[in-house]
């Protein structure tokens, strides 16, 4: 998963997928904001749906406060900022970054990480896992191995 604060165009309007009501939506953090707003504005019309816009906005309000908090060492932040191991732990000697690690083994937390300008985080998949390879073999144990 990217979280970035770039998005994607679908054709049209390109502010229809960037700002709704002048909040920014290119930024997954700005979305909890955008849904409990909606959530408001849903109550008088449709309370299931209004409660259900609130309750997206505080799970992902968790998920993404659990994601900032995240404690990295300095070559995954390196790998997720875009910046060099050497100048986060400059950054980190500085004090520019607060270490959430000790003296001699800093860390730093996801939270309080620069971004390089167009730099974006590309995950590995945690696993060789082939979906389409496992459904022709649970198929071809279902028919016998034909």
């Amino acid at each position: 998963m990217v979280l970035s604060n770039k998005t994607h165009h679908h054709g049209g309007d390109p502010r229809r997928h960037s700002e709704i009501d002048g909040l920014n939506t290119r930024d997954v953090y700005t979305l909890p904001e955008y849904w409990r707003a909606k959530s408001v504005r849903l109550q008088p019309y449709s309370p299931a749906a209004a409660n259900a816009f609130n309750e997206a906005a505080k799970d992902l309000a968790a998920t993404l406060e659990n994601r900032d908090s995240e404690v990295l060492s300095v070559s995954d932040a390196a790998a997720e900022s875009g910046y060099s191991s050497e100048y986060l732990a400059r950054l980190v000697r500085e004090g520019t970054i607060p270490n959430a690690g000790r003296r001699g083994a800093p860390r730093i937390r996801r939270g309080d990480l620069p971004y390089r300008k167009n730099h974006q985080v590309v995950r590995q998949p945690s696993s060789s896992y082939d979906p389409d390879a496992d459904a022709q073999k649970l198929l071809s144990r279902r028919s016998g191995g034909v």
